[in-house]
């Protein structure tokens, strides 16, 4: 049986990972508080789940099984480190592991290049969770985003470079539309914030915009108006609405990754990947188990 090329040195990664978020739960049981303790344990179970997908004979389809994790002794030493080693470890093998992956999906097209750009955006942005959480504290900081839950992807299509810049440029539309409608609940910071999203949103369209011309594809029209997907009354309810709309534009970023064919647009991808699920973190959204992919 063929192996899924990279999939084993990745999964090694994975379950060093999850080994690594193990012996933090392991070695702090007086310094996690109980949000902590359900941070870590969410991202311990996380890169399970990653190196589960990695063990399949093709990790791009969700619908593949896959062979056992071997039994491990979870990271487990003759000393073990103390909490704030334990911490850091874990802190400095995501940011290897982000650095790893990312260099992978950079060199890799297609489905492939999406699969090690979600893993890599994930690994990027535990260390930033990580980072900003109060690990002793015991109900979560409303500041800081969470690690959700594991939760299966659904298949990716793969299409041509042109279909997906131009589903992008149709997201961009009622993104920047449903961004209109939230500026006007803001104040302050958060509004500051918001508009400069919205700029931003607004240049990616354009760029993309221009790209479709140059490939003599069709550039989709903005519609009139758009349905929300809720109803900014106030601040809340704004804030509810872009990070719902950031979420959502996230694996559109992904469909984008796996079908850039030039280099130098597949690391813009990559980057939007990781960029907009930052925004949408910042909006209270938490960090998903497949970055880039749908949820199934």
């Amino acid at each position: 049986m063929s192996v899924f090329p990279g999939s084993l040195e990745a999964a090694t990664i994975e379950d060093s990972l999850a080994a690594h978020a193990a012996a933090v739960l392991a070695v702090g049981r007086s310094d996690l508080g109980k949000a902590g303790r359900n941070l870590v344990s969410a991202i311990r179970d996380q890169h399970r789940a990653h190196a589960a997908a990695l063990r399949t004979t093709d990790p791009t389809d969700p619908n593949t099984r896959g062979t056992p994790a071997p039994s491990s002794s979870g990271g487990t030493s003759a000393k073990k480190p103390g909490f704030g080693k334990a911490v850091d470890r874990l802190l400095v093998a995501e940011a290897k592991a982000a650095a790893a992956h990312r260099a992978r999906a950079r060199a890799t097209e297609g489905l492939a290049g999406l699969l090690w750009g979600s893993l890599a955006v994930s690994a990027a942005h535990v260390t930033a969770i990580l980072k900003s959480a109060d690990l002793a504290g015991d109900r979560p900081d409303p500041t800081v985003a969470t690690v959700a839950t594991v939760r299966a992807r659904a298949p990716m299509p793969l299409v041509p470079v042109a279909q997906a810049e131009q589903e992008m440029v149709r997201q961009l539309h009622a993104v920047i539309y449903g961004y209109q409608l939230a500026l006007g609940r803001l104040t302050g910071e958060r509004r500051d914030t918001a508009a400069a999203e919205l700029r931003r949103h607004r240049i990616l369209r354009d760029r993309l915009i221009t790209r479709l011309l140059n490939r003599r594809a069709e550039v989709p029209a903005a519609a009139a108006a758009y349905v929300p997907s809720t109803n900014p009354r106030n601040a809340a309810t704004a804030a509810k609405l872009i990070r719902q709309m950031e979420t959502a534009l996230v694996p559109f970023c992904g469909l984008w990754l796996a079908a850039a064919t030039v280099p130098a647009e597949r690391t813009e991808a990559l980057d939007e990947v990781g960029r907009t699920l930052g925004v949408a973190r910042r909006w209270g959204a938490s960090l998903s188990t497949w970055p880039g992919w749908e949820p199934a």
